[in-house]
């Protein structure tokens, strides 16, 4: 029994130590990338729930891996709407009712960094106390002060933009709706082509929302055969966003069925939507059937004159 104890012991002792050594690589994964000739601002995204007259800090993580001392600048941009517009958000100067601009204050612009040298940027947000509910959305941009010529002559600065949204408390109104689900290129389509699904997503309120769901392809009678989940994807305030799903070509000819079971954001509800899509031969498949009734006709003929 002591051995057997002993060995539990070690074995124990083993795995804790894997278990940690995972830990360690699982915390260096987590470090902010040091390629060479690139900078790294952390994280790419922040959510704040904050009152009226309320404030709060946020710190941004910036690494300096350029080879070089560098000056970086710190800037300010608001997200606005863009009805049935790309998955991508639009970056352009303030059209909403609120700016980060209002909200926003910096202890500095710019910043100096030696190559190698990491620095915490404090960003600090403060709502007026005459704020009503809604949302502010809009990108802190950080990136070398220096700017580059590319090959047309034309003036690029570098910079990378942390996604900032901001939500105020109080009686907001949340309101959304799926506008559309379908195929990109119709209900009937070409075996081999590729399955491009559209999530529309309308939020009527005055606050962001971030809806999030699953699409679903079944055969048409119902076997589940392929699934695709839909990460959360902020929609700002009296716009539509689009989304897009896509899903591999390697179906054959058939009736299938495509559902979509989306949250909408808030108040855990959940929304559902189906329909029907055809995939039809293609040239090659049709030529193949062609031939197949070619052969079979002849071989019924020819075993009608032997009869």
């Amino acid at each position: 029994m002591i051995m057997i104890s002993k060995r539990l012991i070690l074995s124990c002792g083993l795995a804790g130590f894997f278990i940690l050594g995972l830990s360690f690589v699982g915390a260096a994964s987590l470090i902010l990338p040091n390629k060479p000739g690139t900078f790294a601002v952390m994280p790419a995204r922040k959510e704040l729930l904050l009152s009226a007259g309320q404030s709060q800090t946020i710190y941004l993580r910036v690494v300096n891996y350029l080879g070089r001392e560098t000056t970086f600048s710190i800037g300010l941009n608001d997200l606005s709407a863009q009805t049935y517009g790309r998955e991508g958000y639009v970056v352009a100067t303030a059209t909403a009712r609120y700016s980060l601009s209002d909200i926003v204050s910096l202890d500095r612009e710019e910043f100096l960094l030696k190559n190698g040298e990491e620095i915490e940027v404090p960003i600090r947000i403060g709502i007026p106390a005459d704020w009503p509910p809604s949302s502010v959305a809009g990108l802190i941009n950080l990136g070398p002060g220096l700017t580059k010529t590319s090959s047309a002559n034309a003036q690029i600065k570098t910079s990378a933009g942390v996604l900032l949204l901001v939500r105020i408390k109080g009686q907001a109104v949340e309101k959304g709706q799926v506008e559309k689900f379908g195929l990109i290129s119709g209900r009937l389509v070409m075996a081999g082509q590729p399955l491009k699904f559209q999530v529309a997503y309308k939020n009527s309120g005055n606050v962001y929302l971030n809806p999030y769901g699953l699409v679903t392809l079944k055969s048409g009678w119902g076997r589940p055969i392929a699934t695709y989940h839909l990460d959360p994807w902020f929609v700002l305030p009296q716009s539509i966003r689009l989304r897009e799903i896509d899903f591999k070509p390697h179906y054959w000819p058939s009736l299938y069925r495509a559902e979509l079971d989306l949250n909408l954001g808030y108040n855990n509800q959940v929304i559902s939507q189906s329909f029907y899509f055809l995939l039809i031969p293609n040239y090659w498949q049709w030529l193949v059937i062609i031939l197949v009734i070619i052969l079979l006709l002849r071989l019924g003929l020819r075993k009608r004159r032997h009869e």
